[in-house]
C-alpha cells in the first residue's frame, strides 16, 4: 500500500479540506500517485518533505525551510511530479512556475511556495496565510 505515513497524511489532509472522509477510490487514487512517484519506499521520502506536509496539514506558516535540490528529483523519485498529479486529487490550486510552484489551500487558509531556483544546492519551501 505505499508509504503509509506520507499517504495517511495525505489521505487526512483530503479529509480536512473536504469536510469528509476519502473513499476507497480517492484513497487507491493517492496509493497510486505515491506509487507511481516512487514515493513508496520510505527512503525516497526526504524528511523534509515528510515534515512539509504535516505543516500543512496542521496549518503551521513558516520561513523559508531549506533543501537540497536534488531531493526533487532523484534517480528513485519526482517530488515535482507527484505535487502536479496530488493537484488533482485533494483540493489545492497548483501552478508550476518553472522557477517555483504555488500551492494553495484555500479551505486552510494557507499559500506554500516552492522555491526551484536554488541551483545544485539549496531550494526552499515556505507557507504563510493567505494574502500576508
Amino acid at each position: 500500500m505505499g508509504n503509509l505515513n506520507l499517504a495517511s497524511i495525505v489521505i487526512e489532509l483530503y479529509q480536512k479540506l473536504k469536510g469528509e472522509e476519502a473513499g476507497i477510490d480517492i484513497k487507491e487514487s493517492i496509493y497510486e500517485i505515491i506509487e507511481g512517484n516512487a514515493l513508496d519506499l520510505p527512503i525516497n521520502v526526504p524528511p523534509w518533505f515528510m515534515d512539509f506536509w504535516k505543516n500543512i496539514l496542521n496549518k503551521n506558516t513558516t520561513n523559508k525551510i531549506n533543501f537540497l535540490s536534488k531531493e526533487l528529483v532523484n534517480t528513485n523519485a519526482d517530488i515535482i511530479n507527484f505535487l502536479a498529479e496530488l493537484a488533482s486529487v485533494i483540493d489545492m490550486n497548483y501552478e508550476n512556475y518553472g522557477e517555483g510552484i504555488v500551492m494553495r489551500f484555500e479551505a486552510l487558509n494557507l499559500d506554500v511556495f516552492i522555491c526551484l531556483e536554488g541551483g545544485p544546492s539549496t531550494c526552499f519551501y515556505r507557507i504563510k496565510l493567505l494574502n500576508s
